[in-house]
């Protein structure tokens, strides 16, 4: 039996991500998800006779920017190809894409290392390509259907080196790509519209030969939609790679599909190669040819890569990793948590409740945070009420609701509804002494050993102040009236 240990995984990923433009790559029509079937449609994305394409600028600005961003050389003349191949949901018969001189070359993705599944992820190459159209395939009725809303959709196509050792590494860079591709405008990246689309290339090697042997034959799982989908797929081929090393199976070089219920891959066809797809220079469509200077000016303006902003973080405001990189993650959350701070906020508080109760209020209500009334200058003054115990923790949370909802200002509703925390210890004796009186088992209880009922009786005075008392001031004069018995 072969020790599975023995082996690792080299993994390459090719990243399909649908680029944030209005119209599609080589027409006019939407881009819009969701419309009915076919109706985003034109002669040009269906391919018939006497059509001629149109190169949308605004995409290729958009594959300029991702490039640069991951430090990709951005080529001064490249051009578009006719990739053939023969499937319903293509109408055409090829896929208008780059192959022999692609939009950029080289770059590289670092990951921080987080469980050992760091390091640097490099970059073959970034091209610009249309989408091809979608296929539902009916079990029940036998039948497939086709809608071409998606042809000629614009994608950049991201080719990695194969230098991810680990399934969980594999989602952890795309993770970091999904969350550089959104801050830097290039697409919304939204998984479940189908805009990041993943295949994955799998190979076995020996640990101990380094980048040495291949062991097994190149196996490429297509189409993969979701981070969860690429590890457990990456997991399953591992393992299957391995139990057929075990038994000297020769694997074919294959390309297969996931099936997630199952949680198994499949056999789809014999792995194609290039030169099975026949390119050749598009005849319809012009070299693109960019200058140095105007690939600058697009990548001038890029905002603030999410690594280095984590790493900002910790470092100039104490946050720990999980706190900066949930806040990170979110672009608008981490704008809200830098003005919440610059409004005289503390860090860590501001950074506590952005991942808390803020944000537990937008998932709740499905709003973003740039739609609702709530605004930094508002968390900046909850967090100075509590920071200067005029208002309970309970309570903050009570008046965060209402400023979530309304928009009033913190203070105006603790003085309007009377919230200031009760901390006046003649006050506060009055109210233990009424709450005594009408919990008398509870403080025989306490009288005769049981201490937890303490704890009842503290709750009942917070609950008839409406959790203004401060709790650990009524925790002490509990005690102290309980035991003098006054």
């Amino acid at each position: 039996m072969i020790d599975p240990g023995a082996y690792r995984a080299t993994i390459g990923l090719e990243i399909h991500v649908a680029l944030n433009t209005r119209s599609k790559m080589f027409c006019g029509c939407s881009t819009d998800f969701g419309a009915p079937p076919n109706t985003n449609v034109c002669p040009v994305c269906l391919g018939l006779p006497g059509s001629l394409p149109v190169t949308n600028s605004g995409a290729v600005n958009l594959g300029i920017i991702a490039a640069r961003a991951l430090g990709s050389q951005v080529r001064t003349r490249s051009h578009f190809e006719r990739k053939n191949y023969h499937y319903p949901d293509l109408p055409k018969g090829y896929q208008i894409s780059q192959y022999s001189a692609p939009l950029a070359v080289g770059g590289e993705l670092v990951l921080d290392d987080v469980e050992g599944e760091g390091g640097r992820i490099g970059i073959i190459r970034v091209h610009l390509e249309e989408d091809a159209g979608k296929s539902t395939h009916s079990a029940d009725k036998g039948s497939t259907l086709l809608d071409f809303n998606r042809c000629g959709v614009p994608l950049a196509e991201i080719v990695t080196e194969p230098h991810i050792q680990s399934p969980g590494q594999a989602r952890r860079f795309l993770e970091e790509l999904r969350a550089l591709l959104r801050v830097v405008g290039v697409s919304e990246v939204r998984m479940e519209e189908g805009e990041l689309r993943c295949d994955v290339n799998f190979n076995l090697v020996r640990c101990d030969e380094g980048e040495g042997p291949v062991r097994t034959e190149i196996s490429e799982v297509k189409n993969l939609n979701s981070f969860r989908s690429v590890q457990r797929a990456s997991e399953y081929e591992l393992k299957r790679h391995v139990e057929a090393v075990s038994r000297g199976d020769v694997l074919e070089h294959e390309t297969r599909h996931w099936d997630e219920e199952r949680g198994v891959t499949y056999s789809a066809r014999s792995k194609e190669m290039a030169h099975d797809y026949r390119y050749f220079p598009d005849p319809d469509l012009p070299p693109l040819v960019i200058d140095p200077g105007y690939a600058d000016h697009l990548a001038g303006g890029m905002p603030e890569p999410p690594r280095a902003k984590r790493i900002r973080f910790a470092d100039e405001f104490g946050l720990s990793r999980y706190d900066a990189a949930v806040l990170v993650a979110d672009p608008p959350l981490a704008d809200f948590f830098e003005e919440t701070v610059s409004h005289g906020a503390s860090a860590r508080a501001a950074a506590r409740w952005i991942t808390g109760e803020v944000a537990a209020h937008l998932n709740a209500s499905g709003a973003a945070i740039s739609d609702v009334p709530a605004s930094p200058a508002h968390l900046a003054e909850l967090l100075e009420l509590l920071e200067a115990e005029q208002i309970s923790e309970k309570v903050a949370k009570r008046v965060w609701r209402d400023v979530f909802e309304s928009g009033t200002m913190p203070r105006v509703i603790v003085e309007r509804e009377c919230l200031a925390k009760i901390d006046d210890p003649e006050e506060l004796r009055d109210i233990v002494s009424a709450v005594i009186a009408e919990n008398p088992d509870a403080a025989a209880e306490y009288s005769s050993g049981k201490d937890r009922a303490i704890g009842y009786l503290v709750g009942k005075v917070m609950e008839d102040t409406r959790g203004r008392a401060d709790p650990r001031l009524v925790n002490d004069i509990l005690r102290d009236m309980l035991r003098s018995g006054s």
